[in-house]
């Protein structure tokens, strides 16, 4: 019946994405888990940031040691200013009113 109705509305996407769904749950299915396998802790995380600025510290010339950690200080900023939502989605880290993180 799917098949059929699919067949009679091709601009109806709702029966064809149903069908991929019955036919191959693992590639089109809904998801129940978050692959989490390349994710770092917070700690790992700060552990290399506070890395990456000792070496600055101790390799960067000081004329210009300031202005490279302002540039990863705002690297930094702007990839921690995307956090990962329970279902998977991103934000931004400042929480609207009707979705928080």
């Amino acid at each position: 019946m799917i098949a059929t109705v699919a067949a009679a509305k091709p601009d109806t996407w709702g029966a064809a994405a149903w069908m991929l769904e019955r036919f191959d749950r693992a590639t089109y299915g809904h998801r129940e888990q978050i692959d989490l396998s390349g994710m770092i802790s917070l700690e790992d995380a700060q552990g290399m940031m506070i890395a990456v600025v000792s070496l600055v510290e101790r390799y960067v010339p000081e004329a210009r040691r300031e202005a490279e950690l302002a540039d990863f200080a705002a690297s930094a900023h702007e990839i921690g200013a995307r956090l990962a939502l329970p279902d998977g989605t991103r934000t931004t880290a400042m929480p609207t009113p009707d979705r928080t993180p």
